[in-house]
């Protein structure tokens, strides 16, 4: 076919010669079509002159194909198949075909919440596949289209075509070894932690890592030593063997829990130390699967983890602040 030609054949066009070739007939194509004879001739002669070859031997009664309309028909006729079944599978979307879904989780989200979140998740959807990440990572691949759905404390608000719910935003606390229970309220009160015992960091590029630093800052703090790990579990396990102290926000510390017994957790108000969580999606499709998640996960903070995390450490829920219904 003509590179040269810059628009391609309508539906209409492939349709009218299909229908010509398969009939032998002008004529009997029409009335298929329910147009003029006339319309079907001019169709085809478009799909000619697109080709840039007769696609039929006129001269020949009935009409005959020429090599060149047999090799067009051999190619049209797949074509317009999946057309239609593609029209099809369009118009079963909108009634009681389900998605299928790509949805990432921040690290302490899908430690914490996503387990009990995914078995409810699933009966929504067709295909699934869930990805855990830090929120950055997480936020890429949303605007990149390789997810549909995110969960992250991160919101591009420069990016329009991301719609976002806040479910949900926490302060964020100092750990430290158990022995230091009830010792920090203030900046100035971080003093009766020693020198020479390190605040473990997060090496990565990490939401937290970063507001850690910020608030290290604020505190004006400056170690002379370094301890860097990249898991929640990686810091808590430190702290509780007493090799160092750390911030983190209080999913972060849920998500390792089996060492808060050995810790203790200290809030500063006069720090501005928050992060806060979002659903996202790029796609008005899946705007019905974002509210159920937003509602889903605020069910089972309340009903799950909230009950067990009062018993655990007050501190933690009352650093944690839900969003209105």
């Amino acid at each position: 076919m003509s590179s040269a030609k810059e628009s391609y054949p309508e539906f209409s066009i492939l349709r009218a010669f299909l229908l010509t070739a398969e009939t032998g007939s002008f004529t009997k194509a029409a009335s298929i079509m329910k147009v003029t004879q006339p319309a079907i001739s001019n169709a085809i002669a478009k799909l000619e002159e697109f080709a840039g070859v007769p696609l039929f031997n006129r001269t020949a009664r009935p009409i005959q194909l020429t090599a060149a309309g047999h090799r067009a028909r051999r190619r049209i006729k797949p074509l317009l198949e999946d057309l239609s079944s593609l029209a099809l599978d369009i118009k079963n979307s909108t009634s009681d075909v389900r998605l299928d879904l790509r949805i990432g989780f921040s690290d302490s989200y899908g430690a914490c919440i996503a387990p009990l979140l995914t078995p409810d998740l699933v009966t929504q959807v067709d295909n699934f596949a869930a990805y855990c990440q830090n929120s950055p990572t997480t936020v890429r691949r949303l605007i990149a289209k390789q997810l549909d759905i995110a969960v992250a404390t991160k919101f591009p608000s420069e990016n329009p075509a991301i719609r976002a719910k806040m479910f949900m935003s926490e302060n964020f606390l100092f750990v430290t070894p158990r022995k230091f229970e009830g010792q920090i309220h203030q900046v100035p009160d971080l003093a009766v932690l020693p020198k020479s015992l390190p605040v473990i960091r997060f090496n990565d590029d990490s939401l937290d890592s970063i507001q850690i630093e910020r608030i290290l800052r604020q505190c004006d703090f400056h170690g002379n030593r370094r301890l860097e790990v990249d898991t929640n579990q990686s810091a808590m396990n430190l702290v509780a063997s007493g090799a160092g102290w750390t911030i983190l926000p209080p999913l972060g510390v849920w998500a390792a829990r089996e060492f808060l017994p050995a810790v203790s957790l200290h809030f500063i108000s006069s720090l501005h130390s928050t992060r806060q969580f979002y659903v996202m999606s790029q796609f008005s499709a899946y705007e019905s699967l974002v509210n159920f998640i937003y509602l889903k996960t605020k069910n089972i903070l309340q009903e799950k983890i909230f009950p067990e995390m009062r018993s655990a450490s007050p501190l933690l829920i009352s650093s944690i602040f839900l969003t209105d219904f």
